[in-house]
């Protein structure tokens, strides 16, 4: 490709039956070939640097090719086959794989291109770059498609610490995007300790609280942790917004096991909860929109709940 002549990464995958049309838009897999995975592999196995220094270099050529933003984009949507008579229907079903997720699929190069693909996210902060309708133009959710219902992960706890790095540096429209994207992306083993961090990221930003209980919702996890996340939870309560209540009363009734249980946490939330307050802004519903007040309807809803 050109401009990209003695980089490593790009023979490679080339050899491999890859091909970029469209001035680097659009990714092509040779269709004589089976799949892009295999080939790759027989490429990557056969060359007499392998494993080292080959794989720190492909690294090191990956992370420079996608620099450039049309072809970091090209390899997050699916590729496709080349048009050919003697064309062979063997994709197994990866044809709607981008190349960036077959490179996942390959053991040995997923780890450093899980990180370098995380970390390209700090390009894409703007609010603009995550409220793009149009799939294929949103980026940070591209990127973390790309990591979400791996069929293995060679190291879970290094792509842990990536992701919690990655939520630790970023806007909080990115925190969200991954927060949200965790169920999909980690695997069973990992539920506590992810939960955990998850635990002590609210108790340090109540900005992400909304999103985290959704995740938590889809992930497994001990007693324990959950006694400690309504603990948690609870004390969010005294000073969250009015429109985040009955999302934390929500979690805080589900995850209620008991009915002695339920007496002590309804007593924990009337504790908490001014109601004075939540009264006064109750009397403005009517000067407030539609959608507003439909907020008010809920937080009066919940709170009777409470009674």
């Amino acid at each position: 490709m050109k401009g990209y002549e003695n980089n490593i990464f790009c023979k490679l995958i080339s050899k491999a039956g890859i091909t970029f049309e469209d001035n680097g838009e659009k990714v092509v897999f040779d269709s004589k070939l089976t799949f892009f995975r295999h080939e790759f592999k027989k490429v990557l196995y056969s060359n007499p640097s392998y494993p080292q220094p080959l794989l720190n270099t492909i690294c090191e050529n990956f992370s420079d090719f996608i620099q450039d933003p049309v072809l970091f984009k090209a390899c997050l949507i699916p590729y496709s086959k080349s048009e050919s008579k003697d064309s062979f229907n063997h994709d197994f079903g990866l044809m709607n794989e981008s190349l960036i997720k077959s490179l996942l699929g390959i053991d040995e190069l997923q780890t450093p291109i899980m990180k370098i693909l995380l970390e390209k996210l700090v390009d894409y902060t703007s609010e603009e770059d995550i409220m793009k309708n149009d799939l294929n133009d949103n980026i940070p959710k591209l990127i973390m498609n790309q990591l979400r219902w791996m069929d293995n992960i060679v190291d879970p706890d290094q792509l842990t610490e990536n992701l919690f790095e990655m939520i630790s540096i970023t806007p909080i429209h990115i925190q969200k995007e991954i927060i949200e994207a965790i169920p999909d992306i980690i695997i069973d083993s990992q539920h506590n300790e992810v939960v955990r961090k998850l635990k002590e990221t609210m108790e340090n930003d109540t900005e992400l609280v909304v999103p985290i209980l959704d995740t938590l919702s889809n992930l497994k996890f001990s007693e324990s942790l959950m006694d400690e996340l309504k603990n948690t939870v609870i004390k969010h309560l005294e000073h969250c917004e009015l429109e985040k209540i009955p999302i934390l009363i929500r979690f805080l009734l589900q995850s209620i096991e008991s009915n002695d249980k339920a007496r002590f946490i309804i007593s924990k939330i009337r504790n908490k909860l001014n109601f004075n307050v939540i009264s006064s802004l109750l009397k403005v519903e009517n000067s407030m929109n539609d959608n507003d007040k439909a907020q008010i309807n809920i937080s009066k809803s919940f709170g009777k709940l409470l009674f």
